[in-house]
């Protein structure tokens, strides 16, 4: 229907662009000649060849449009046997397809079926050989059992004659062994005991020394102790200054709590719950320099492990603020 008014406009446009021509024509003639009878002598000329009225126009259109739609409706007859051709082509490749895949799929099943008849005659062949072997395997076995037992009953009875032979030398080795041992464990023993004796002697002279470097460094970080005590009393003026001293102090005990408890090296106990208080003299670099329980868990092994796991822990975390630190704390160990 668009192909037919765009020729019926182009039919119309062509006219109306013939009509203008004439007119322009006639127009031009009058300006330049300015003469009647040369403008008569035109419309003559013009009147001599023929004329295309308006109905013959539209009856030229008319049938030009009707040949453009017969070739249109040609056309598009045409291009639907085309595609009718190409729609029963492709319905019949795809049946052909649809019965090559029938048939592949048909020898698939077939092959696959012939096998799994072979596959199972294989495992039925391999199961017979299997069982085959384990009942000669059994048989072997149990020849090789009675060899065992026969061979072992003669071991028995050359081992008691030999036995028999054997026990007085046996016994009187065994006598000598003994006093041989004796001897040598009473050697052992004083060996042993030198050699604690050594170690003692050896770590009471490491204890007095460090005793005494203890000594002289607490000395001197009692009189810096003092000092920085001095200023931090003159500081803490108020109340507020104390409770956030107090705080410090209580985030500084948490941290050294943690801090040993990670170090510490449980020993085996019945106890649940573990309660030991200790004080603890500090360096003020956090180092330890005693700690003395100032009341037990109970069990000598435990008090010991937290006095390890607090020197092992050496240097301690320090508080935020050094105006908290104290040298002389208590320490409060906890462990469920």
């Amino acid at each position: 229907m668009k192909l037919q008014l765009r020729y019926v406009l182009l039919a119309a446009i062509a006219h109306l662009l013939l009509v203008v021509a004439l007119v322009t024509v006639v127009d031009m003639s009058h300006l330049k000649l300015g003469s009647e009878k040369k403008q008569q002598s035109i419309q003559m000329r013009l009147a001599d060849g023929p004329v295309e009225t308006t109905a013959q126009r539209n009856a030229r259109a008319a049938a030009e449009r009707e040949r453009i739609q017969a070739q249109e409706r040609e056309k598009q007859a045409q291009l639907k046997r085309q595609r009718d051709q190409q729609l029963a082509q492709e319905k019949a490749e795809q049946q052909k397809l649809a019965k090559q895949k029938a048939a592949q799929e048909a020898v698939r099943k077939r092959e696959a079926e012939k096998q799994k008849q072979q596959a199972d005659a294989k495992a039925a062949a391999e199961k017979k050989r299997e069982l085959d072997k384990q009942l000669k395997a059994k048989k072997q076995q149990a020849d090789e059992d009675q060899k065992r037992v026969e061979a072992e009953k003669q071991r028995q009875a050359e081992l008691e004659k030999k036995k028999a032979q054997e026990v007085a030398t046996k016994k009187a080795a065994e006598a000598k062994k003994k006093a041989e041992e004796e001897q040598k464990r009473q050697a052992a023993e004083l060996a042993k005991k030198r050699a604690a004796e050594a170690a003692a002697k050896k770590e009471a002279q490491e204890t007095e020394r460090k005793r005494k470097a203890a000594a002289a460094e607490t000395a001197r970080i009692a009189a810096e102790e003092q000092a920085l005590r001095d200023a931090m009393n003159a500081q803490m003026a108020d109340e507020e200054m104390q409770r956030q001293l107090e705080g410090i102090q209580s985030a500084w005990g948490d941290a050294i709590q943690r801090r040993v408890t990670e170090n510490w090296i449980r020993p085996y106990t019945n106890l649940d719950s573990i309660e030991c208080d200790l004080e603890v003299t500090l360096m003020a670099s956090g180092e330890v320099l005693e700690a003395r329980i100032v009341r037990s868990s109970g069990d000598v092994g435990i008090d010991e492990s937290v006095k390890k796991a607090l020197f092992r822990s050496s240097p301690l975390p320090l508080p935020s603020d050094m105006r908290a630190f104290q040298k002389e704390i208590s320490f409060a160990f906890r462990s469920n």
